[in-house]
């Protein structure tokens, strides 16, 4: 718009007065004007005339700074830079600092959209002086939280913390709550690029309460929970992250239709981040290809990433032609968001900054096809290579999942007849433990090395037609085709078993671990992959639970055992709808004296046709199926609401539940406690949870954060089977419990004295005392006989659970040992 010249000179009298007062009130109503006006440019060259012709230069620099807004609101980016300086300048001539502040942070948003970040940081900082001069705090916000946004998109994360950090600080002491609510948004994303998950964590709580507040604000809580996915993701907790990822969506529907694609995406990516990090691949890719279609106006940045991860996932999944496609499509808006960095800077300049701009413009185009040319020599190297990654493992370097299955496939088609082919599923028993005192680099190192010697010792066993797999984690495969006979395929695999069960030399660390494997053979065992796969690997689970480093044939006998298994596993899932499962009660005694403290609560199934089911038969079938859930929840509520029954917490008893691994990392396991009390009205006192140590090998600190909250509620926990694993001790040291439960085996050891019983009985004696030391309660399992009740009493154990005193009895049986109520009052 080209600015219209004021006239020389006008009168300053009463009609003057009433012109500038009617100026105001026409430039409030041009604001009222909606964009989708003809003529609000025209009515707002007029006021402009009219301010000049006044000499009301105030005004004047009001009108600009409209004009500038709404320029800028409509995508005119150089028009709106034009007036927006004029304003500026107009500002400073006047020198209102409020006015100069303002018309800045025009200035300095429009910079931003046209990518002309080091002016628009300039302009921002001069901004925030002049209204700090003002004492316009308002002002002062907008001018730090746009500042730390500007900061943050060139790159410059701690001083866009610092500048968004005195943001909240100044919404925090005006108590506008949108400021509030904007300032805390911008936090977060600060916090996830810069990597800092726990403070995105806080901040978005702090956020959500805000937003609760405030009776809304869905907006802010969809831009949050984005990030918050990203940083759930970063912390390892991919199903957190999914379901932040998930009630962004959610947030962004509560929007107005118009709003809600802004949203979209940045949720949508998180989303599928997170779902392949879960191993939902296919979702993953349906989730975020329905976002990026026909989405061509988004965000460069956000686009390119999806159609990275729409490559990735691609490959992962064998789609080797839609892979490229993606990485083409990435590579067009990689030079899209080239080219819009080089847009062309917004107004007039001197005719030599003009020339040099240009010439940096040919630059940096001369550079982008530089760029673009080896772009394609990569892409073109990048086929060869995607294949390779598709079909193979980067760490060990033996084929993938995927491919390797084909490859078994391929070689069942392929098979001579009077041949016969082996397939070897093997895994490393210790590994986690390797990594655990070594480290993941000694770890990866040990993988590799497996890799190598089973590679190695297959191609030298049965020759170049061989071939290793890996499936990830610690787990191998092998694929022996062409042998003779079955006695050929024995022999070659147990040879290959005793090679692969030597120490291995990693750096200055000799690593021993046991390999256990199972296989299976062609045709012999079938024809087919699935059957053959499944055959091998039932073989291997077999062959772990009763050896750390034997070997296994498949037979029919395990087929019957696996069937059986399954059909047991498909009865103990209608078992609780049947009220086929009860809970037993064994008493928990005093050392001295023998008096009753409480029960332990056991799991039984009462099956109408087998009937007692002992708990070895089934409790690890559950565990393994996922019913251990259910079954656990139902233990734990069943035990409370008898405990309410039987009025345990006024006769002073306790009744205690076992907890197995995969219900206590149930990030709600707490809460489930929680309610089970509620429900039953019991007090938290009455309720001691036991559990093995296993529990809090997998995640120490969820460990310590459950056990935290457990103690909140007043609920004792107990370290069951101690004497049994190898990291007790410093379970003891670290972790807030309250009682240890020695285990029936470690008892036994004591007395035999064949199995060093004199020195277990000292170790007995340490035990207990060390558990009084830390101020632990220490009960012994499985007391049968009057001289175990006598050692422990001797070495001052607290309390006694065996046959001896009590078999485990049926609710109305250990109803009759409850002890009279004390009297009331």
């Amino acid at each position: 718009m080209t600015p219209v010249s004021p006239p020389p000179s006008v009168g300053t009298g009463d009609g003057a007065n009433e012109r500038l007062e009617r100026l105001g009130r026409d430039l409030d109503a041009l604001r009222e004007v909606g964009d989708e006006v003809p003529d609000w440019e025209a009515q707002g060259s007029a006021l402009l005339s009219e301010a000049r012709a006044l000499h009301a230069q105030r005004a004047e620099c009001e009108i600009l700074r409209h004009l500038g807004f709404r320029y800028h609101r409509l995508g005119r980016y150089e028009e709106a830079l034009e007036v927006s300086e004029q304003a500026r300048d107009l500002a400073l001539a006047i020198d209102d600092p409020v006015l100069i502040a303002r018309a800045r942070c025009n200035v300095a948003l429009t910079h931003s959209d046209l990518g002309h970040y080091g002016p628009a940081l300039g302009e921002l900082e001069q901004a925030y002086e002049a209204a700090c001069r003002a004492g316009d705090l308002a002002t002062q916000f907008f001018v730090l939280s746009n500042l730390a946004h500007d900061q943050r998109r060139a790159g410059q994360l701690g001083v866009a913390l610092e500048r968004q950090r005195q943001a909240a600080d100044l919404a925090h002491a005006s108590g506008e709550i949108r400021q509030r609510l904007v300032a805390l948004t911008g936090l977060i994303e600060i916090y996830a690029d810069l990597g800092q998950h726990d403070d995105v964590l806080a901040t978005a709580a702090e956020l959500e309460a805000g937003c609760a507040a405030a009776g809304g604000e869905a907006q802010y809580l969809a831009l949050a929970r984005a990030c918050v996915s990203r940083s759930l993701l970063g912390l390892g907790e991919p199903r957190r992250a999914l379901e932040q990822a998930c009630l962004g969506l959610r947030s962004v529907q509560e929007l107005p239709v118009a709003a809600q694609a802004a949203h979209i995406l940045p949720l949508a990516l998180a989303q599928a981040r997170a779902l392949a990090a879960l191993g939902e691949l296919g979702e993953a890719r349906e989730v975020l290809g329905a976002a990026v279609a026909g989405r061509d106006s988004e965000d460069t940045g956000l686009l390119e990433a999806a159609q990275e991860l729409l490559a990735d996932l691609a490959q992962r999944l064998g789609d080797m032609t839609a892979a490229l496609g993606h990485l083409r499509a990435r590579l067009a808006l990689g030079e899209r968001r080239h080219r819009q960095q080089l847009r062309a800077s917004a107004y007039s300049l001197s005719a030599d900054q003009q020339v040099r701009r240009l010439e940096r413009e040919r630059a940096a185009e001369r550079q982008r096809n530089v760029e673009l040319r080896r772009a394609n020599r990569a892409l073109r190297l990048t086929q060869t290579a995607l294949w390779y990654r598709a079909t193979h493992d980067m760490l060990t370097g033996l084929m993938g999942r995927h491919a390797f299955t084909r490859e078994v496939e391929r070689a069942l088609g392929a098979l001579p007849p009077g041949r016969c082919l082996a397939l070897v599923y093997l895994d490393l028993d210790g590994f986690r433990g390797v990594n655990d005192l070594h480290g993941q680099e000694v770890g990866d190192e040990l993988l590799q090395a497996v890799a190598e010697r089973l590679s190695g010792a297959a191609t030298q066993l049965a020759g170049s037609g061989a071939l290793a797999g890996h499936m990830g984690a610690d787990e191998f495969t092998l694929l022996l085709p062409g042998l003779r006979s079955v006695s050929e395929a024995r022999s070659t695999v147990q040879a290959l078993h005793t090679a692969l069960n030597r120490p291995f030399q990693l750096r200055r660390h000799l690593v021993e671990l046991g390999v256990p494997l199972g296989y299976a053979l062609a045709p012999r065992d079938g024809t087919a992959g699935d059957e053959l796969r499944r055959r091998a690997d039932l073989a291997l689970s077999h062959v772990k639970q009763t050896s750390r480093a034997g070997s296994l044939e498949f037979t029919g006998d395990l087929e019957r055992e696996y069937q059986e298994q399954l059909r047991l596993e498909q009865e103990l899932r209608g078992a609780l709808g049947r009220d086929e499962l009860e809970l037993h009660y064994q008493g928990r005694y005093t050392t001295q004296g023998g008096q009753l403290v409480g029960f332990e609560a056991l799991l039984r199934w009462q099956h109408p046709e087998r009937g007692l089911v002992p708990p070895g038969a089934f409790i690890a079938l559950a565990e393994d199926s996922g019913l251990i859930l259910k079954l656990g929840s139902w233990a734990l509520r069943q035990a409370c609401a008898q405990a309410a029954a039987w009025q345990l917490a006024d006769r002073g008893l306790s009744v205690s539940v076992n907890v197995a691994v995969p219900q206590f990392e149930q990030p709600e396991f707490v809460e489930e406690v929680r309610g089970a009390l509620r429900d039953s009205g019991i007090p938290g006192r009455t309720l001691i949870l036991e559990l093995t140590e296993s529990v809090f090998l997998r995640n120490v600190g969820r460990a310590r954060s459950h056990l935290k909250r457990l103690r909140d509620l007043g609920i004792q926990v107990a370290l069951d089977d101690f004497g049994t694993g190898y990291s007790s001790l410093s379970l003891l040291r670290e972790l807030p419990l309250g009682h240890l439960k020695i285990d029936r085996s470690f008892l036994r050891s004591v007395e035999d004295k064949d199995q060093g019983g004199q020195r277990g009985q000292a170790l007995l004696d340490v035990i207990v005392r060390m558990a009084r030391t830390l101020d632990l309660q220490v009960t012994a399992e499985g007391v049968e006989d009057e001289a175990q009740l006598a050692l422990l009493a001797a070495v001052g154990c607290d309390f006694v659970q065996g046959y001896l005193l009590s078999s485990p009895l049926t609710g109305p049986e250990a109803e009759q040992c409850l002890p009279p109520l004390p009297p009331a009052g």
